[in-house]
């Protein structure tokens, strides 16, 4: 993999991290237009799509570790509907709106079923990090960030007396979930940049 790949994983990431933290604000602060939503969700459904293919190639490349179970493939898939949902869908997500429930409920589900696979793709990452660089481990522990976030803000929306969508809502549009979601992708920066570092300085090593 060479310097340059990695180069583009890093802007793609930064790209990622920086649209999603805009696009949450505007949803919490502002009423964005339908357009900016539009816009927002395409390039972010693009930019996690090649974060993740580069992802893939990097810990083949480097760590010799493969996707068998397709759960890099599924993770990206999943991200992508659950955006073409929010696309296609956004004025009827509206308690005033019909469907609101069953919009609600497939986001819900979709949700669920992705943070499953954030966790199987953690625990993959963890068993690397055992045999690998120290950055590895804050990496692989930051993709359990995303489902307990959202398990804790869940239920403490539920305590305050809110009702299920609500929950749902209020996790989906929360600022510290956006940052706690875009974290890993921080660091992946910086494990891109330590592993071609370390890869570099072996074969000068060998060169020498």
């Amino acid at each position: 993999m060479r310097k340059n790949e990695l180069k583009i994983a890093s802007a793609f990431s930064l790209i990622y991290f920086l649209m999603n933290m805009v696009y949450s604000y505007f949803i919490v602060y502002q009423e964005p237009k339908r357009w900016f939503i539009t816009l927002s969700l395409i390039i972010m459904t693009i930019c996690n799509a090649v974060i993740f293919l580069y992802l893939k190639k990097f810990l083949k490349y480097y760590y010799n570790v493969k996707d068998r179970n397709y759960t890099i493939y599924t993770i990206i898939a999943l991200e992508s509907f659950i955006n073409i949902v929010l696309i296609c869908c956004y004025k009827n997500i509206d308690p005033f709106k019909e469907y609101y429930f069953v919009y609600v409920i497939i986001l819900a589900v979709a949700t669920a079923v992705l943070m499953g696979f954030y966790m199987a793709l953690a625990s993959k990452l963890m068993r690397v990090a055992k045999k690998s660089t120290r950055l590895m481990i804050p990496f692989a522990y930051s993709f359990y960030l995303i489902p307990l976030t959202i398990f804790v803000t869940f239920f403490y929306a539920l305590l305050q007396g809110q009702d299920l969508v609500d929950a749902f809502e209020i996790h989906d549009t929360s600022l510290i979930f956006s940052f706690l979601k875009s974290f890993p992708f921080l660091l992946l920066m910086a494990l891109y940049y330590r592993a071609w570092l370390k890869k570099h300085r072996k074969h000068q090593h060998s060169g020498n």
